[in-house]
């Protein structure tokens, strides 16, 4: 899938991060400070209502590209059971077409938070069925000419949208998850996928296991992306970065914190430059070729991101 963004150059992975400013910054200046660092990409995250604070991705996509030029937006991901296919087509369609073909569309069932369901007015149940629909929506309104779309959830008779995302039939669709439905519906449906909290095994499984599902009728090997989501937290010093990152991602845990911490050891990226970049080698290694990261610094992500990119991101390679 080809995107306005700068391509990177080959035999180099693309290397982006996910957009959360911490709390030293704005969310322009982070994505500022890492587009003129070298960053390939930048990802959104969030949700609706969790009973925290959290921001809505779509806003933060939205303003991600108004305020950079080069880099490919995201969403990473959007828990796409919360909201009407067709109102999210129109908006992504419009900005993928003021950025200039630099949106990409991370999507998920979503499914962890029982409040943000309710206070949408949404069924926990069938989320998997609810978003392949959904998915089959978004293509509908992107197409090239008017057309129909016929769904259990979802009738609508002309179902493009006007005017059209700068992609051809529309922003790549990527999808995330952990488990055999969502490599199902990444084979079947997906222009990608993008796993999180994944160990490079099961990510070498995994895309295995999709090229197996997407069967015969169609090729994985061009057209199809492989990126995957990793928490990194870079330090000189091996036992301050794992520190770091088991409370950055243990944020809200609970259960055994002996088994935690072998589980963040196993799924993170720390400690200095060169044991950060093996064990990202490894997920290039599996078979990712676009590494979204996110930095484990509450207070500085950014300046943790410009380090990975010029410590850590030259000691990285695609496999030939």
């Amino acid at each position: 899938m080809t995107v306005n963004g700068d391509i990177p150059a080959a035999g180099r992975p693309g290397i982006g991060f996910l957009a959360a400013p911490g709390e030293s910054g704005s969310l322009s200046d982070f994505a500022r400070t890492l587009e003129d660092a070298g960053a390939d990409s930048l990802w959104a995250s969030g949700h609706i209502t969790i009973g925290r604070p959290v921001p809505e991705p779509l806003t933060s996509l939205a303003h991600i590209a108004a305020v950079t030029t080069r880099v490919r937006v995201g969403s990473a991901v959007f828990p796409l059971p919360l909201y009407n296919p067709m109102v999210l087509a129109k908006q992504l369609a419009e900005i993928d077409r003021l950025s200039g073909g630099r949106v990409s569309v991370g999507v998920g069932t979503g499914g962890e938070y029982q409040r943000e369901f309710d206070a949408v007015g949404v069924p926990r149940t069938g989320l998997g069925p609810r978003l392949d629909e959904q998915i089959g929506l978004l293509r509908a309104a992107w197409a090239d000419r008017s057309t129909p779309f016929r769904g259990a959830l979802w009738q609508v008779d002309d179902a493009r949208v006007e005017p059209s995302p700068a992609h051809p039939q529309g922003p790549p669709i990527l999808v995330a998850g952990r488990k055999n439905p969502a490599m199902r519906r990444a084979a079947r449906l997906g222009d990608g996928w993008m796993p999180f909290l994944y160990t490079p095994e099961q990510y070498a499984r995994s895309v295995a296991a999709i090229h197996r599902l997407a069967g015969p009728d169609r090729d994985l090997t061009s057209g199809f992306e492989w990126l995957v989501f990793v928490y990194v937290s870079l330090d000189d010093d091996a036992e301050t970065a794992l520190s770091r990152a088991i409370s950055y991602v243990g944020a809200g845990q609970a259960g055994d914190p002996e088994r935690f911490t072998t589980f963040v050891e196993r799924v993170a990226a720390f400690g200095p430059p060169k044991l950060v970049a093996a064990r990202l080698q490894e997920f290039l290694d599996a078979g990712a070729r676009h590494l979204i990261l996110a930095p484990t610094d509450g207070v500085d992500p950014a300046a943790m991101a410009a380090d990975v990119l010029s410590r850590v991101a030259p000691l990285l390679r695609v496999p030939a």
